[in-house]
């Protein structure tokens, strides 16, 4: 069932943009999507370091503590 979002702001914004994946991404443009697959399995406990705009998405998140909560219709 299609989510119902009347009044919301809607932003996306790509993994890529979220979380610094230029070296995966090298791996991937370089050898393929195998060796993609076995790069990130052998990373997979890392944590990913905030991409560029990762700022920008806590600073979208925290615009939630500065309005008044609305009801659940």
């Amino acid at each position: 069932m299609p989510v119902d979002l009347p009044d919301t702001l809607v932003i996306g914004i790509s993994s890529q943009a979220l979380f610094d994946l230029e070296e995966s991404n090298k791996v991937f443009e370089a050898e393929g999507e195998a060796a993609y697959s076995k790069y990130q399995q052998q990373r997979e406990a890392e944590i990913f370091q905030p991409g560029i705009a990762f700022r920008l998405v806590q600073v979208i998140l925290g615009l939630n503590n500065k309005v008044p909560k609305r009801g659940i219709r």
